[in-house]
């Protein structure tokens, strides 16, 4: 049997709580993909016995974790401590330039593996790469 890591981007609401996926779980691929179908078959790596169905385009490989950092459409941490970014995902530095996350589940998955406390942390969603944002806007954008 084919193993395969990946992340779950984003929420995966189901029919019930035994067949929803939150943003950060980890999932295991099981056999090979099947060509030309949108859903991979997976199981829950912390709870072997639950398997489900997801889209491909709702799971991060997870050799691509941390990998890319898009100019569009990102998500990023502010810390509001220091009032600086998450500036290098690698090694906790901070800045004034952000880590870009290509996905919520990953920056989820990221403050988990880090035992990082949300609390201290902003979070922004950008759609575009800002000049400077500051916490203040995200604040406001989060308020929309």
């Amino acid at each position: 049997m084919i193993e395969k890591l990946f992340i779950v981007r984003w929420d995966v609401l189901g029919t019930d709580s035994a067949s929803s996926w939150t943003a950060g779980e980890l999932a295991v691929q099981m056999g090979a993909p099947l060509i030309g179908h949108a859903h991979v078959p997976v199981y829950r790596k912390l709870n072997p016995s639950v398997a489900g169905l997801l889209f491909k385009e709702s799971l991060l490989d997870y050799s691509r974790y941390l990998k890319k950092q898009p100019g569009k459409n990102f998500w990023c941490a502010f810390n509001s401590n220091t009032d600086m970014y998450l500036a290098d995902a690698q090694t906790e530095m901070y800045g004034h330039l952000p880590f870009r996350f290509e996905s919520f589940g990953e920056l989820v998955y990221y403050f988990k593996q880090h035992g990082l406390m949300t609390s201290n942390f902003l979070i922004g969603h950008f759609d575009y790469l800002p000049k400077r944002v500051t916490a203040k806007s995200i604040k406001e954008f989060n308020e929309k």
